[in-house]
């Protein structure tokens, strides 16, 4: 039997499913068949591109935008605390298109609130918040949040970036399986979100102790100056006060009479505390001294020929205000007094007939100034 076969019309080459053998003229042709027919059938496998270095080179970028009182840390001292804690490129210049992450501090009756208010990546918005009776404690700890979210939203951002530029168009049209594990990044921001409030550590008992010099009435005729010792145990909204005092009013004429005064006494005071700032409060405070009045003649002849000193219980309630300086851990109080003595005794000297040189007073006033330490 013999085998038919098709031969191509003059404007026409092909090759033949059944043919057995070929002319060199019609090879050229077949291999470009049988090429294209694969090329058809077979398309080449993408491969995956490689990370690109200008996700790690370029991060993204953050504009932080700061308002507080002006009692509080300004703007350089807020960055700074960012900075310490994120020191890698993340600000963004003045003319660079950025994020914003708002940080907002005022003061709520005693205490401060700072929000800070920033998108996450699928664009919800979120806020933190750290309240705190010292400004600048607060102010520390929303620097802390800032960093945190920076740091969570830029490795966020990285790895989001490096995950696509990873991934082919084949496979970046397969939905990820929900049992995939999150990145650590979102793992971190997560945890971040799960925190609806963060308080400022700070300590709710504090020691000062510390030295004071005193001017003040009714020890003798004139203004007497003094020096004294001081001590409080202080809570955020109460101090539990001791003090320690003694003043001289050194040599003084009293009714024409040479004489002396001084007064030695001690202090228990409770105030309530109103912070003025992140560095000053006011102390309207009561309290009640104990202690002794002392009274002596000087001798000068004829008309004292004879000194006998006298000394009297010294009891005073009172009330004060204090204005505190805090630059910690040195602390400077300035304080205003009246005082009550309950004793209203006289002092005399006795000559011809007796002649009463002294009164206590009965209202007292006084100043201080102090320095001390607050740990």
């Amino acid at each position: 039997m013999t085998r038919a076969s098709r031969h191509a019309s003059p404007g026409e080459q092909s090759c033949p499913a059944n043919a057995v053998s070929f002319s060199r003229s019609l090879l050229p042709h077949c291999h470009a068949f049988f090429a294209l027919v694969i090329a058809l059938h077979f398309p080449k496998p993408a491969l995956a591109q490689e990370p690109s270095l200008e996700i790690e080179a370029l991060p993204e970028r953050f504009r932080l935008v700061y308002a507080a009182p002006a009692d509080c840390p300004n703007w350089e001292a807020f960055s700074r605390l960012v900075r310490e804690r994120i020191p890698s490129d993340w600000e963004a210049s003045p003319a660079e298109l950025a994020r914003t992450i708002d940080v907002d501090v005022s003061r709520r009756g005693d205490r401060y609130l700072a929000v800070i208010a920033f998108s996450t990546t699928s664009g919800e918005l979120v806020t933190r918040a750290v309240t705190g009776v010292l400004c600048a404690d607060v102010v520390n700890g929303i620097a802390l949040v800032t960093a945190l979210a920076i740091r969570a939203r830029g490795a966020e951002t990285f790895e989001q970036g490096a995950t696509g530029a990873a991934s082919g168009p084949e496979s970046s049209s397969v939905p990820r399986s929900a049992a995939d594990a999150p990145p650590a990044a979102a793992k971190r921001a997560a945890s971040l979100e799960q925190t609806t409030q963060t308080n400022t550590p700070t300590s709710p008992l504090h020691l000062r102790v510390g030295l004071l010099a005193a001017v003040v009435t009714g020890v003798g005729p004139d203004a007497a100056f003094g020096a004294g010792l001081f001590a409080a145990l202080e809570w955020p909204s109460f101090r539990l006060g001791l003090g320690v005092q003694r003043f001289d009013s050194g040599p003084v004429r009293a009714s024409d009479v040479p004489a002396a005064f001084s007064l030695l006494s001690a202090r228990v005071e409770g105030c309530p505390a109103f912070q003025l700032g992140s560095r000053s409060a006011l102390e309207p405070c009561a309290f009640a001294e104990i202690g002794s009045f002392h009274a002596e003649a000087q001798l000068e002849p004829p008309r004292v020929s004879v000194s006998k000193p006298a000394a009297i219980a010294w009891v005073a309630p009172g009330l004060l205000g204090r204005w505190i300086l805090r630059l910690d851990p040195i602390l400077v109080e300035l304080e205003v007094l009246g005082r009550f003595p309950l004793y209203q005794e006289k002092f005399y000297v006795q000559s011809e007939q007796r002649q009463v040189i002294f009164r206590v007073p009965v209202f007292s006033a006084g100043a201080a100034l102090g320095l001390g330490l607050r740990f």
